[in-house]
């Protein structure tokens, strides 16, 4: 089955709607704006795109946005009847100020459009001291529940990440690497190679050993539990290699297919003779969509982080 997201934007290029559509994709079709316009894939390979909103010109647009600002948000929200159903499926949408930062971020009820089960996020900038006026200070939700705040050190990096059910507490390095994350009193440090490579993980649960394309990581008393090694070929998919319990048979190897940003979606297991195929979807800004795979063969997540 195919899997539809669709995009629009505001005329400074921000991203103020995403979701998915269950409109079966075919030549310029795929996609419906609630003002009606269709787009999606062409044949010919020719731009096909929805709707542009404007964008916010004034201070006060975030909370009384001019009729202009709201009727074009409203043309570029997706057409209710085409946003698909399912674990995977999701509608959001975006607003922002003036400055460009994010406003607010509304998850939408996509199964039923029941917007009571709406859950929107406001976002506030800045610090008591009016520094920093583009770090992120708080998050509030509505309903409540789901908020978070944070702080920051005198260069920008994230001292403490209060959230709705943890606080992290993160200490850098020189070189404004993670040093140390300590959540809800479990540490995790790291360790950095002389080019700022990371090298090393430790955490009450075991240790990862990075070098280069290989991975080796241990439990809490040092017994090697997982090891693992990427082969990248110019053109064609990755490969990776793992083996568990430090066997030195019975490797299993999975094949990476990626998107165009970098994000491993799809993996297929080569080792076994069914070649069985896992698959993983995310939001837009790297939200996990629908359950995660109970197994990966690598820690790398959106756009290939980990």
């Amino acid at each position: 089955p195919w899997d539809t997201q669709c995009f629009t934007y505001d005329v400074m290029g921000e991203l103020v709607n995403a979701w998915t559509s269950k409109i079966t994709p075919v030549d310029g079709q795929g996609c419906k704006a609630s003002n009606g316009t269709t787009w999606g894939p062409r044949k010919d390979y020719a731009p096909s795109s929805g709707p542009v909103a404007d964008a916010p010109d004034t201070s006060t647009d975030v909370t009384a946005p001019d009729s202009s600002l709201r009727s074009t948000l409203a043309a570029t929200a997706p057409d209710p009847a085409t946003v698909s159903t399912g674990v995977t499926a999701y509608r959001q949408s975006f607003t922002f100020d003036w400055l460009g930062n994010r406003a607010a971020m509304t998850e939408h009820d996509h199964d039923t459009a029941d917007a009571t089960k709406n859950v929107t996020f406001t976002y506030g900038y800045g610090n008591a001291e009016r520094k920093q006026p583009h770090t992120l200070g708080s998050v509030t939700s509505n309903p409540p529940g789901q908020g978070s705040s944070y702080r920051y050190d005198a260069v920008g990096n994230t001292k403490v990440r209060d959230l709705a059910a943890t606080t992290q507490s993160l200490v850098w390095t020189q070189e404004n690497k993670p040093a140390t994350i300590t959540d809800d009193g479990r540490k995790t440090t790291y360790v950095y190679d002389a080019t700022g490579n990371r090298l090393l993980e430790n955490s009450p649960s075991g240790s990862t050993l990075y070098l280069g394309e290989t991975e080796v990581t241990t439990d809490a008393t040092g017994a090697i539990v997982r090891a693992s090694r990427a082969y990248a070929h110019p053109g064609a998919p990755t490969v990776v290699r793992t083996t568990s319990n430090g066997a030195t048979t019975g490797h299993k190897r999975n094949v990476l297919l990626t998107d165009h940003l970098g994000t491993a979606n799809t993996t297929i297991d080569v080792t076994n003779t069914t070649q069985p195929i896992t698959r993983r979807a995310f939001k837009p800004y790297g939200e996990i969509r629908g359950p995660k795979p109970a197994a990966w063969p690598n820690k790398r997540s959106y756009l290939g982080v980990g």
